[in-house]
Order: structure tokens, then sequence, then C-alpha cells
């Protein structure tokens, strides 16, 4: 037997330990406005950046989908400090002409769960087509 002592962080799932982070009270969760900003880098008015394609850039980079709390604070963050600009129909650009910040009244549960139902479909239909010869 080894004298050294047991680490069972290193052992433990990480779910686990996020739990156990959570209820001791050090839970910090993990800001993605870099990854939103970057995913509608280069975006204009004529091709503005949809939810899923947002959430397909961050899971791209990051593997992990948002939650409507990390996208919904993300872009409201973004818009309120004038970096974004969002257009009618949930879909964002880059703010390159410095056009006065707005508000951003957030995502409703529906249009999250929205965003997520095509950006799963596009996934699928990118993996179909993969698998084919």
């Amino acid at each position: 037997m080894s004298n050294r002592p047991h680490n069972i962080l290193a052992e433990a799932p990480l779910l686990t330990i996020l739990a156990m982070h959570k209820a001791f009270g050090i839970f910090t969760a993990m800001s993605f406005d870099a990854r939103i900003q970057e995913s509608i880098e280069g975006t204009t008015l004529d091709h503005p950046k949809d939810l899923p394609g947002i959430l397909a850039y961050v899971d791209f980079r990051e593997r992990v989908v948002l939650t409507r709390e990390e996208l919904s604070d993300g872009l409201s963050r973004l818009i309120e400090q004038g970096r974004v600009i969002e257009v009618a129909g949930r879909s964002f650009y880059e703010n390159k002409r410095e056009i006065e910040p707005s508000s951003f009244m957030g995502l409703t549960p529906q249009e999250y769960q929205q965003a997520c139902d095509a950006y799963q479909e596009s996934f699928r239909t990118l993996t179909k087509r993969r698998k084919k010869p």
C-alpha cells in the first residue's frame, strides 16, 4: 500500500466534482461571452447569425451546448456593450458602425428550445451526410 494520500477528486467523475463545488458554495459559472462574440464576428445586417448558429459555434469550440441563461446573458451583455446588434427574428450581427448600444429582453424557454431543436436537427443532417459513402 502506498504512503501517498488518496486523491478522491482524481477518480471522481466530472459531474460529481461540479456537484461538490456547487454544494460547498464554490461553483463559478463560466462566461462564454467571448465565444458568442466570435461566432458573430464578420456578420452583417444582410447576413446575421441566428441562435442555432451561435449554439453550433460554441459547441464546436468548447464542446458544450450553452444553457438558456448562458446564451441569453451573454447576448445581453454583448448587446448592452454595443458589440452586437439584434435584428428581427432573433438574429445578431457585429456592430461595426458603432451604433448606440441597446438592451436585450432575453430568450424565452420556447425560443431557446426552438434554437436547440434546430441546431440538433442540423447536426443530425450533417452526421447522416458524412455516413453516406
